[in-house]
């Protein structure tokens, strides 16, 4: 689809890392298939955000115009579970 990325930080039970995504996606359409929540933008179709949990964290991959929801999805998952770290795969 586009860019693959990890981000990977610590957290204590998956329910808290379901509950960050729909907390965090309710101005956004969130589709949860099987663990694969794929996050889309309510007004358009300009980008779309696929996010699976892993014991390390959150694998994510996305395309089109991402960026500004990016920013705020870094900056509240920070602020929820502090240190993260980003890589490319």
């Amino acid at each position: 689809m586009g860019l693959r990325q990890t981000f990977k930080f610590k957290y204590k039970d998956i329910d808290e890392v379901i509950s960050f995504i729909k907390n965090f996606s309710e101005t956004y359409q969130v589709e949860n298939r099987n663990g694969l929540y794929i996050i889309k933008n309510n007004d358009s179709d300009n980008f779309i955000f696929d996010v699976f949990i892993e014991p390390y964290g959150l694998c994510t991959e996305r395309a089109g115009e991402y960026f500004e929801f990016l920013g705020v999805f870094v900056e509240t998952l920070t602020g929820n579970f502090g240190a993260v770290v980003i890589e490319d795969i």
